[in-house]
């Protein structure tokens, strides 16, 4: 439709013909100053009724699914349910630290260091350890001179595990809350060449390490 059409229809009949339009209905017939705007009121009416049928049919489709989905998860607890009893959420807590342990020569090997130190955690009271693991540092090692006497400690990293039961509902609540859920950047390690050149020179290739001249 031009401009001058639409400029001999009235307010109304451009009303009617761009509804009709956001209907996908054909308005060709009816661009005419003197088109049968009852006919195509009643075409809007039908078309209007038909989408608003369409979606009520989609909605009870979709909530048909959902409720067919909902009585085959509830039918899968009921089966576990039965077979397990009643059943709770296990809630995880992974706890990490360091210590330094005083550490002392093997007397089988002399060259191997042994720990025999202490360390601890809190822990809650309905809480159970479930591991404890332990890796000694070879690298940070300290030396410490305590009434004359020199004592030699490593650093030590701990790992524990620990659960409890609770209401299934607190799990996932907890895990929220501490935002490990929300999306975020993850940082990619970045691994260090391990060559210091100066004056910002490229650093030597393999056979140029190999085999330094001079």
């Amino acid at each position: 439709m031009t401009d001058d059409q639409a400029a001999n229809l009235s307010s109304e009949h451009l009303r009617l013909l761009q509804e009709a339009q956001a209907l996908q209905i054909d308005t060709l017939p009816y661009g005419e100053p003197d088109a049968d705007l009852d006919a195509l009121r009643l075409v809007i009416a039908r078309q209007t009724e038909a989408l608003a049928k369409e979606a009520i049919a989609k909605r009870h489709a979709e909530r048909a699914a959902m409720e067919a989905d909902d009585a085959e998860r509830e039918s899968i607890r009921s089966v576990f349910d039965e077979t397990a009893g009643d059943t709770r959420g296990v809630l995880v807590r992974q706890v990490e630290w360091t210590e330094w342990l005083p550490i002392g020569q093997d007397e089988h090997e002399p060259r191997m260091t042994i720990a025999n130190g202490v360390t601890g955690f809190e822990a809650g009271k309905n809480e159970r350890l479930l591991t404890v693991e332990g890796l000694g540092i070879q690298s940070r090692i300290k030396h410490v001179t305590e009434d004359g006497l020199t004592k030699r400690f490593m650093l030590y990293a701990f790992k524990a595990t620990l659960a409890q039961n609770v209401h299934t509902t607190i799990v996932p609540q907890l895990v929220n809350a501490q935002g490990s859920n929300q999306e975020g950047e993850i940082q990619e390690p970045q691994r260090p060449s391990g060559l210091v050149t100066p004056d910002g020179a490229p650093p030597p290739n393999r056979s140029q390490r190999r085999h330094p001249r001079g």
